[in-house]
Parts: structure tokens; sequence; C-alpha cells
């Protein structure tokens, strides 16, 4: 008799519950805070630049200089616009105080320079008024340097050269006959600087900035950021006063 036992054959292993909970290993593996989930996470913006990069045709080399050549310029003209700012348009000013003259840069009638120098003369600043470039074209300063502004002292003179250095060269001589000490130089905003380094080079004495800056228009500032560029070149290739 054939035993009906052995022609069963062995019972398969016990399925798990599906109902059954997970094991802790399986749990920590899927969690989105492991290890792994974040190197995939930071790597895969990585690996999608270099799957783009791939795919790009590579740049010529005269490409690269070029795009490098453009932004230096940018970066160099930022500069330039910064260092404009600072030395042009809010230069350092001196306060008001006492000296011995008072001098207006040429043309006196810019910006209102002359109104400003008049003023501080008329509060009791200076008893000399020093004004430069006195002209035809401005008949109320010319007028003034012949008639006198009371009890002040008022000398007018043409600069040669017609530059700022040649007014710094001729205040110098004036200080020299005078024996002036101190002397309150007034011009336009964009021009305190590069005055003050002028003077300052070709004069002992000391010297006190004021800035004037009635009307300065926008165009105005434009033209002034190259002229005034221009003649800080200079200044720094002339160390001669």
């Amino acid at each position: 008799m054939i035993d009906d036992q052995a022609g069963e054959s062995p019972s398969p292993a016990t399925a798990p519950r599906l109902d059954s909970a997970p094991s802790a290993s399986l749990t920590r593996s899927r969690s989105p805070w492991s290890p792994a989930a974040w190197a995939a996470a930071i790597w895969a913006p990585v690996a999608w630049l270099r799957r783009r990069s791939a795919r790009k045709p590579r740049r010529s080399w005269g490409f690269r200089w070029a795009r490098r050549f453009v932004i230096a310029l940018f970066a160099l003209f930022l500069a330039w616009l910064v260092a404009g700012f600072v030395l042009f348009v809010h230069p350092k000013v001196d306060t008001p105080r006492h000296v011995d003259a008072v001098l207006v840069l040429g043309p006196p009638t810019a910006d209102g320079r002359f109104d400003v120098a008049l003023n501080l003369v008329k509060e009791g600043y200076a008893d000399n008024l020093v004004v430069s470039g006195a002209t035809p074209t401005t008949p109320e300063v010319k007028q003034l340097c012949k008639d006198g502004i009371g009890k002040a002292t008022i000398i007018c003179f043409q600069p040669d050269p017609r530059t700022t250095r040649g007014e710094s060269m001729k205040i110098h001589q004036l200080a020299r006959r005078y024996h002036w000490h101190s002397i309150m130089v007034v011009t336009s905003t964009y021009h305190v600087s590069r005055a003050r380094t002028i003077m300052k080079r070709c004069n002992p004495e000391t010297i006190l900035m004021i800035a004037a800056h009635r009307g300065i228009s926008l165009s105005e500032w434009a033209y002034q950021y190259l002229r005034q560029t221009a003649g800080y070149v200079k200044v720094l290739t002339n160390q001669s006063c």
C-alpha cells in the first residue's frame, strides 16, 4: 500500500501577513531624512547641470576672452561711477571760519560761486575777496571789481594759464604779497576735490574748500563727470605746481 502522505508535496513556507507592520530596518531605509536621501537630493541638481552642460556646445577661446573683457569693462565702469560720486557729487567740504581772504575760482558766476563768496565776506569771514576770471560776460561781477564792496577789499585777476593751476599760482603770489596765511576757496561742487589737490600742492597756506551747487542740471553732471575725470588724470600725470 502506497502511503498517501509520501506523495504529498512539502507545504510551502508560511507567507507573511499583509497586515503585519514593516520591520524597523525597512522603515529606516525609506525615511526621507536618511543620509542616502539627502545625498540624492543634493546630487540631483549637480547631475542635471552636468547633463545639460554636456549637451551644450563648448564656447570658443575667443568668445570666453571677449566675455571676460566685457565683464572687466563693466566692473571698471561701476568703479568709475562710485569714485565719481565720492569725488564729484559728495566731495569733502570745510566749515566756513575766519580767514585772510576768500577766493572765487572762475568762471565766477558758475553755479552761484560769486554769490556764495560774497555772502561769506558780508558775514565777516574775511576782509578780502579775490575773484578769478571776471569778464565782460559777467557784467555784475565786473562792476563790483570796479566799485568795490564796502569796507572789504576786492581783487580781480585773469589767471595765466587760464586753468585751476594758474589760479593757484596767482593766489600764492597774492598771499605772499599781502601776508595771507589762510584762504577759503569757493568753487562748484564737482570741482572741489580736484581744486583742493591743486591748491594744496601750490600753496603752503591753509586752504579751506567751500562748495557752490546752485542750478546744476543732470546734463551738466554728466558732462562734469567726464571733464573732471580728464582733469584728475592730468593732475596725476603732472605733479608740478
